[in-house]
């Protein structure tokens, strides 16, 4: 009786099965991702019955391809009597070859439904490659090989190694383009790695150079062609404690100049193992540098300026190619010489030593560190002015200055550094004396000239009733093996005089927009100036310019072109508009100083740049006027 329900039930239990089989197979079995459809729902649209064409519209949720498929999927259950076919009795008909497809018979183990299959073509098994024609070093080849199982023939054209094409892309490529550079033939901001149209361009440029026929592609013949032919090597300065060697050589081919360091020279900002060993020096030393990670960073800079001050040399920072023999004196550090066997650089020594090398090379004595030296260092600097004056006999303000500058190295020691400095008296303010750099030399060795022809654009004439002006310029030379500084210096004196052109330019009145003093972009300043001809020659050109603090946002508001004679004055309207550059550039500057919480914008100005002409010369003369920003109550 148990049996019997047990029956019973696995019966009922199979009957429900097929009973929803319809729904299940309608649904869940050809769901689509997308259908929003309940289970046991039909498919069609409406309540159809008949299977729609392949129309996507029947389905909006469903995408076009995911309709076609499923749409596949359900004309195949259909074909099969309501079932999927599973195929089993593989069976190789016939095999297949490298000329030939294959094909092999299977039947499905539901229904015993036959169907046959294609096998694709095996790949063909070449021979070693036979040379028709030999490529060269401007032209393809042609090779052929056959296949040992059909015998197909298959032939190809080949490049000779090292042939680049356009289309090529990667090391090889950014290569050639280099040297496309090297030969002035490619822009240098093309290297980008892409054998694109510009390379190919460059490329016909070099074949026709080399006689060659202008295809574009980059045979070996052509990149031969563009590489260098260079000479020896020539050593244009010896590494010093501060200073690094530089070495060239030269193509004898276009004349090319290749110039390469020489020596160590680290400093901050640099990585990798000779950091690392240079940190674990310092380390041993005692100085606390923390992890050796390769990184040049604050501490590793400081730890060298204290060695650099410990032996009196300029403090700053650098590893210079004697500080680094310092550190590691079994790293000798020697180089040839041109025309000459080798030599260890110039002035590498600790104050342990007994001997050291002196800046001839010659060996000197030395005592507690010092270095024992005869010989003299010396300079020797002129200054000249090289124009006239262009409208008077004097230079008036703002006339420009051409001056030539001549410094010689007349001693027997080379100087590391030589400064050359300007001064201008009188000063421009007034019972204040300014001296500014104009020029740093290095490795300034014995015998050496140097000419430099800087244009001054100065306030020459300051108080009314002088008459003359000068300029000094100051050399001053410092060097391992000179114990003081060595300053010379020459002055040369110019007459002054008034400037005729003059012009003032003043606020009447302004109106700021109601910001409280926090502008964006777009906002304008609207304000009422007047321009006067204060002097005895018409001005011809104004220029009209307005500004924040500290000379932000700095923008053209007028060009006016209108004569003024003398004594006559204009008054007009014009507007500042803020401009995008000049908020960005405040956000770059407020980025800089976080913590300063300075006010870019204290003060508005307007200034005048006034043009005038005097007997057929240009004279210009500037004017301003500022006024304070208004802001609101903190």
């Amino acid at each position: 009786m148990r049996k019997t329900k047990q029956l019973l039930s696995c019966l009922l239990v199979l009957l429900m099965i097929f009973s929803l089989a319809p729904q299940v197979f309608a649904y869940e079995d050809w769901n689509i991702p997308g259908n929003n459809y309940p289970a046991g729902q039909s498919l069609y649209p409406s309540g159809q019955t008949a299977y729609p064409d392949r129309d996507p519209n029947y389905f909006p949720n469903q995408q076009p391809d995911e309709y076609y498929e499923w749409s596949d999927n359900f004309n195949q259950w259909q074909r099969a009597g309501g079932h999927y076919h599973q195929y089993t009795g593989y069976t190789v008909l016939r095999p297949a070859t490298c000329s030939s497809y294959g094909e092999a018979y299977m039947y499905c183990a539901i229904c015993g439904e036959p169907k046959t299959e294609i096998i694709q073509k095996l790949p063909h098994t070449w021979g070693e490659w036979e040379i028709l024609l030999e490529a060269t070093d401007h032209s393809a080849g042609l090779r052929q090989h056959t296949c040992l199982v059909c015998g197909t023939v298959e032939q190809e054209n080949f490049d000779p190694e090292g042939t680049l094409r356009p289309g090529a892309h990667g090391d090889a490529v950014e290569e050639l383009q280099h040297l496309l550079v090297e030969n002035s033939i490619l822009d240098r901001h093309m290297i980008d790695r892409d054998f694109g149209w510009f390379t190919e361009q460059a490329v016909k440029e070099a074949e026709k150079a080399a006689g060659m026929e202008q295809d574009g592609i980059a045979w070996p013949m052509v990149i031969n062609h563009l590489r260098h032919d260079f000479g020896a090597w020539k050593y244009t300065a010896f590494p010093l404690y501060e200073t690094a060697g530089h070495k060239e050589r030269t193509c004898s081919k276009c004349g090319y100049v290749e110039k390469v360091d020489i020596g160590k020279k680290l400093e901050r900002g640099a990585y990798g193992d000779d950091v690392r060993r240079l940190q674990e020096r310092l380390t041993e030393l005692g100085f606390k540098i923390g992890t050796a990670d390769g990184s040049f960073g604050r501490r590793t800079q400081q730890a060298i300026e204290v060695i650099q001050g410990i032996y009196e040399l300029p403090r700053d920072g650098i590893v210079w190619p004697g500080i680094w023999q310092m550190l590691f004196p079994d790293d000798d550090l020697r180089f040839e010489r041109e025309n000459d066997g080798p030599v260890r650089i110039d002035g590498v020594y600790l104050p342990n030593w007994d001997r050291v090398i002196s800046d001839s090379g010659s060996e000197t004595d030395h005592k507690d560190g010092k270095l024992i030296t005869e010989k003299e260092a010396a300079l020797d600097v002129s200054i000249r002015i090289t124009n006239q004056p262009a409208v008077f006999d004097y230079y008036y303000r703002d006339e420009c200055l051409n001056y030539e500058i001549t410094v010689t190295n007349i001693g027997e020691l080379t100087f590391s550094n030589v400064t050359l400095e300007l001064k201008n008296e009188p000063s421009y303010w007034e019972g204040e004396e300014v001296i500014y750099t104009y020029q740093t030399i290095e490795n300034f060795t014995p015998g050496e000239t140097r000419t430099y022809t800087p244009t001054q654009t100065g306030v020459y004439y300051m108080f009314e009733g002088q008459e003359t002006a000068s300029t000094t310029v100051i050399a001053t030379g410092t060097g391992l093996f000179i114990d003081e500084p060595v300053v010379v210096s020459d002055t040369v004196v110019h007459p002054v005089g008034p400037n005729p052109a003059h012009a003032t330019i003043r606020f009447d009145s302004v109106e700021f927009p109601d910001n409280g003093g926090n502008f964006t972009e777009g906002d304008e300043i609207v304000f009422q100036a007047t321009i006067t001809n204060d002097g005895p020659i018409p001005l011809t050109h104004a220029v009209i310019k307005g500004e924040f603090s500290y000379g932000i946002g700095v923008y053209q508001v007028a060009d006016i072109y209108d004569t003024l004679e003398p004594g006559a004055s204009m008054t007009d309207t014009y507007t500042y508009k803020v401009t995008q550059e000049c908020m960005d550039f405040l956000a770059k500057m407020n980025e800089v100083f976080p913590t300063a919480n300075m006010d870019f914008f204290d003060t508005f100005a307007v200034f005048g740049e006034f043009y005038f002409n005097y007997n057929g010369a240009d004279l210009t003369y500037r004017s301003h006027d500022n006024i304070a920003v208004p802001k609101e109550d903190s």
